[in-house]
């Protein structure tokens, strides 16, 4: 009874040196706490170094994108943001895992990239017809990136886009011109190699309405080549060109420079598709680049105009410029955008018989996602 009644008496011991709780961490080969992971969002994801966490711990959003993401100055955001506007070409970002060799991480996301853009352009004035034209697109592809040799990377994408051209006034006898392009964009790709890539792409498509057979004037034969050099870790040349098998044979060219000289700043100045990204912060699910952007685009089609007396296998080609506001954003297992556009100098012209003839200045309303 006052053995077991009796205060016991912790035994002493002694330690030459307690483990700090970072190097305690380190010999468990666990981080010494959660650690906040933009890339990956809820339950069960992983971040980089990090042990398996539950939710994604949120980071309030400050005025400085590297305390809002809770990573260390110095990592680029824009090295993770998927680009729905330019795709996964020589100088697209990382939109995934990111795979390197001996020359490092490389921008390229193999596997299968489905896309799909929609855009709606109102009733607009034609010239010299007293009439109108309301313009609706849909663009879509299904892109598949995989190695090829040692150093160079093979992409393949199937593409379906549709055209709805609904005309009123005296030209309302042709209302609802229907146009659908069937294409298969090839790609070859060198991975950077002593600050170098280089890119062959060719492009061949049957442009129609699919109201007659099908002639010359139904195909494009597209094509590109280009090379990038790394001048420093914040800029990027391009040099290239492309030529446009449409009505006219265009060749213009694929050149520019890529600027990104903070982690908030992205300055892609090239032709014919060049934007100027501000990075604006994580929220909603994503990170989010405010942007402008301008682009030179110009399509062609085979078209039946028997009824306007120029045949069944006329061609047509349609060119505008497009300047746009828009947001675009990465969620990690898609990325989408959206923009307004103002549309100017939108020029029809056609193969045989029929004038030339141009649209009224419009507002382009324009969206796309990315998986």
């Amino acid at each position: 009874m006052l053995l077991l009644s009796a205060d016991p008496q912790a035994a002493t011991t002694s330690a030459v040196y307690e483990f700090s709780p970072k190097l305690a961490a380190a010999i468990r080969g666990q981080s010494p706490t959660p650690i906040y992971d933009p890339f990956n969002s809820g339950a069960g994801s992983v971040a980089p170094g990090g042990p398996m966490m539950g939710p994604t711990l949120e980071a309030p959003i400050t005025s400085d994108p590297y305390q809002s993401f809770g990573m260390p100055s110095g990592q680029d955001p824009f090295m993770n943001g998927g680009d729905p506007a330019f795709g996964p070409g020589m100088y697209g970002q990382p939109t995934g895992p990111v795979f390197s060799g001996v020359n490092g991480p490389q921008p390229f996301r193999f596997g299968y990239i489905p896309k799909l853009e929609i855009g709606y352009i109102p009733q607009s004035p034609v010239d010299d017809f007293n009439s109108d034209v309301e313009m609706f697109e849909l663009d879509s592809e299904l892109r598949h990136n995989s190695p090829f040799t040692p150093g160079w990377v093979f992409s393949s994408a199937p593409q379906f886009d549709y055209r709805a051209w609904n005309f009123g006034g005296p030209l309302a006898n042709t209302y609802r011109i229907n146009l659908y392009r069937f294409g298969w964009d090839l790609e070859m790709l060198k991975v950077k190699s002593n600050g170098w890539t280089l890119g062959f792409d060719f492009n061949p498509s049957i442009n129609t309405d699919t109201e007659s057979n099908l002639t010359s004037n139904a195909w494009n034969f597209d094509a590109r080549i280009a090379a990038t050099y790394q001048v420093d870790p914040t800029l990027m040349v391009v040099l290239g060109v492309q030529y446009w098998d449409r009505v006219d044979d265009i060749i213009i060219p694929h050149a520019g420079v890529v600027y990104t000289p903070n982690d908030l700043w992205e300055f892609r100045l090239l032709f014919p598709k060049a934007r100027i990204s501000r990075f604006v912060g994580h929220f909603w699910g994503g990170h989010h680049w405010l942007y402008v952007s301008s682009e030179y685009n110009v399509e062609s089609y085979q078209i039946d105009l028997t009824a306007q007396g120029a045949g069944p296998s006329n061609q047509v080609q349609y060119e505008d410029w497009r300047l746009a506001l828009g947001l675009r954003s990465d969620h990690v297992s898609f990325d989408k955008f959206i923009e307004v556009a103002w549309d100017l100098n939108r020029d029809f012209e056609f193969q045989d018989t029929l004038p030339k003839f141009e649209a009224g200045n419009q507002v382009l309303i324009r969206g796309g996602i990315r998986f």
